[in-house]
């Protein structure tokens, strides 16, 4: 179907979770045909992406284009050149962490305006679209810390209010540290580069 849709399709792991729910709009005429419980199915792109250049590393989240038209490239030693807008220390990661990485995202503590120095990860000029390196992060089979990996997410939410929710990354690449060669670009952003 070639319409849009309107629809709420919580987390397919924990179906009451409030933070993992997804929205499609349909135009009028076809929200008039739907209703509560109708089945749903979701066309996805670039589920099971592979990097064949660059064989540790794990895609989510991510359709080809998108891939294609972030900044950067293989180097000439192998590694992927990624652009980001901040390095993310393990220690901002609130909620999310432990959880599957292909739903949802991972909320940063730190990254609240108005911060005291001490509690201040500078993070607080994060924009939603702005591609990160979240340090000693390893989302290949799930969300966990793992020293020496890195995962380039795009920040997907915005502040919030909360304590351990506030801007937060949807996790794209992950994989060793080595495999990375991180550029800090202020322009790194899913506006940028559409």
């Amino acid at each position: 179907m070639a319409e849009k849709l309107r629809v709420l399709v919580a987390s397919p792991l924990e179906p009451e979770h409030v933070e993992a729910i997804r929205a499609a709009d349909f135009p009028e005429e076809v929200l008039s045909e739907v209703t509560v419980g109708d089945p749903v199915t979701i066309m996805a792109r670039g589920q099971g992406l592979r990097l064949t250049e660059h064989p540790a590393l794990s895609v989510k989240n991510c359709a080809p284009e998108l891939i294609e038209r972030m900044p950067g490239a293989t180097r000439a030693d192998g590694r992927l050149e990624v652009h980001v807008a901040a390095r993310v220390p393990a220690e901002a990661v609130g909620a999310g962490a432990g959880m599957a990485s292909e739903f949802a995202n991972t909320d940063l503590m730190g990254a609240y305006a108005g911060l005291s120095p001490d509690l201040s990860l500078g993070l607080e000029g994060l924009r939603i679209g702005d591609f990160v390196a979240i340090e000693d992060a390893d989302h290949r089979f799930g969300r966990g810390y793992r020293p020496g990996y890195v995962t380039i997410g795009v920040i997907s939410t915005g502040h919030c209010m909360l304590h351990g929710h506030s801007p937060g990354p949807s996790s794209l690449i992950s994989g060793p540290a080595d495999a990375f060669h991180i550029v800090h670009s202020s322009d790194a952003n899913l506006g940028v580069i559409r």
